[in-house]
């Protein structure tokens, strides 16, 4: 059966193929778009929200830096620290529990239960927000330096809107209302960047800037709850199932062990081991500058990732026989963008340190290289995560986390006193690769998951041949910058190349895709639409 091929816009119901057995033309079944639709609305809408934290953030930082110092700004910097991370332990769990029961019961059509859900979730947050401030603000003006007593309050006390609006955030998701959540992010980072910069301005120093943080997530709770109330209209009071709460609990448990893992095993005992192991300090900053630096490609990845996991949460409540086609799919996708943007970290990696932080750096080139080479597979872990809990089967994430966190303590203790920050970086990456390739096996073989195998081994292929551009044209002798920029665009060359040679994308990919382009402005939408017709013929 061979493919004639067409325009997109004279394909309306799908692709055309010539059956040689029937001597008839064929159209196959379009591609149902509206999920990628909602799913590549929702990317963008993430991507916004993170971009502009992140710029403000940035902002915010240099001008307290600047103006605090480090020798004040070190203990107000611990003291936030603690209350965050504090707030983060008693917080996990059932953020991401309202998300998944609620999408479940909306797409089921029963908002009555999934407004139960919300309230009974926001009550206990409430509580246990309530809880944690009154035992922190007691160690406040128990245990810390008198100096900074004001400052120290105010941090806790903003721990109690941080904690519950968590609630009103995860209810958009659940009803794929990622759109609600933008406009009062996006206010609150604005409102707090004026307000801390008009406390430096003032000279109201540690306290005024503790106090942006109390009123800009005040009012970031406020907006949410008020967009949440509107949608989440008033009815009669329904009774959930008896056995919601019990799932509930479990899952907030599950998802509780799955956040502190990661929090103290996945990010922090390398870090410990390192410093126990190695004399030399400098081995710390290189392995965090890998990570850091493999981090911020990974940033843009999970952005896709987390729009995927809130329609897996609605549709399993819709349809949930169409979760594994869609998990599939997203791994696809994952793989597809992920490969070449890690491995041409790792290969324009020793001019882009030289580049950055300067030729002290260069040390740091083996761990990045690690770093980079084995977080390939990282961004394929939310859409199967997702899955798995879309179907409460996070035990199997719990039991197999354990396993992969012995193996990365165990492979610590092995490679760091021999390799130092590279033996962190190796230790880190293999453990949680195989940490995502057993989800992914466990995964399949519980859903019957039709991974395209192939199609993962050509996108590999196509990634590493890049990669060898991108190394060979960065080791000429020529100066650090053009190094980078050339490499770059030789790998970036070669893999679109390679994407259209080895046939990655197709018809169906390209219908997709021109659902992603549509939220560009005009000229990009062109140019977007022109580079999938050479990508996807």
């Amino acid at each position: 059966m061979r493919e004639v091929r067409g325009t997109l816009d004279n394909r309306p119901q799908g692709a055309r193929r010539w059956d040689d057995a029937t001597g008839e033309t064929q159209i196959s079944p379009r591609p149902d778009l509206s999920r990628t639709a909602t799913i590549a609305k929702n990317t963008l809408l993430v991507a916004i929200d993170v971009s502009v934290a992140t710029v403000l953030a940035l902002l915010t930082s240099i001008a307290v830096n600047r103006a605090i110092g480090p020798r004040r700004l070190g203990y107000f910097t611990y003291i936030q620290w603690l209350a965050n991370t504090s707030a983060l332990v008693a917080a996990v769990g059932l953020p991401l529990a309202t998300r998944k029961y609620m999408a479940e019961y909306l797409g089921q059509g029963q908002p009555g239960i999934a407004r139960a859900v919300f309230f009974a979730s926001l009550r206990v947050q409430g509580l246990m927000a309530l809880a944690l401030v009154a035992v922190g603000e007691a160690l406040v003006f128990t245990v810390t330096d008198p100096v900074y007593w004001g400052s120290s309050a105010l941090m806790v006390l903003s721990q109690l809107p941080r904690m519950l609006v968590l609630i009103p955030s995860q209810a958009n998701e659940a009803a794929e209302r990622i759109r609600s959540n933008l406009p009062a992010s996006l206010a609150s980072q604005v409102l707090l960047t004026a307000l801390i910069l008009w406390s430096v301005w003032t000279g109201w120093d540690l306290v005024g800037i503790a106090a942006a943080y109390v009123v800009q997530l005040s009012f970031e709770f406020v907006v949410k709850m008020v967009v949440v109330l509107r949608w989440l209209k008033p009815g009669p009071r329904v009774q959930p199932p008896p056995e919601l709460r019990k799932r509930m609990v479990t899952f907030w448990t599950q998802s509780s062990v799955l956040q502190l893992l990661h929090m103290f095993v996945w990010e922090r005992s390398d870090f410990i081991f390192l410093r126990m192991f190695e004399r030399d300090p400098r081995h710390l900053t290189f392995f965090a500058t890998a990570l850091n630096l493999t981090d911020r490609v990974l940033m843009m990845l999970r952005t896709f990732g987390r729009a995927v996991g809130v329609t897996l949460m609605a549709e399993y409540g819709r349809d949930a026989r169409r979760l594994g086609p869609m998990t599939a799919l997203s791994a696809r996708y994952a793989l597809l963008v992920a490969a070449p943007l890690l491995l041409g970290l790792a290969a324009v990696g020793a001019p882009t340190l030289d580049l950055l932080y300067g030729a002290a750096f260069l040390p740091a080139a083996p761990a990045l290289l690690a770093a980079a080479v084995l977080a390939v597979p990282k961004p394929l872990l939310l859409p199967a995560q997702a899955l798995l809990q879309a179907h409460e089967k996070q035990s199997v994430l719990v039991k197999w986390n354990c396993f992969c966190a012995g193996v990365n303590i165990a492979l610590d203790l092995l490679l760091i006193p021999h390799f130092s920050s590279l033996g962190a970086a190796l230790a880190n990456g293999s453990a949680q690769a195989l940490a995502i390739l057993g989800i992914w096996g466990r995964a399949r073989a519980m859903f019957a998951l039709d991974l395209p195998l192939g199609a993962l081994a050509r996108i590999l292929a196509a990634a590493v041949g890049s990669m060898c551009c991108a190394w060979a044209v960065a080791a000429l002798p020529l100066p650090v910058a053009v190094r980078v920029a050339a490499g770059t665009a030789a790998g970036g060359t070669v893999y679109l190349l390679l994407v259209r040679g080895l046939w990655l994308l197709g018809p169906e990919d390209r219908w997709r895709l021109a659902e992603l382009s549509k939220w560009l402005p005009g000229p990009a939408q062109r140019l977007a639409r022109r580079a999938l017709a050479f990508l996807a013929p």
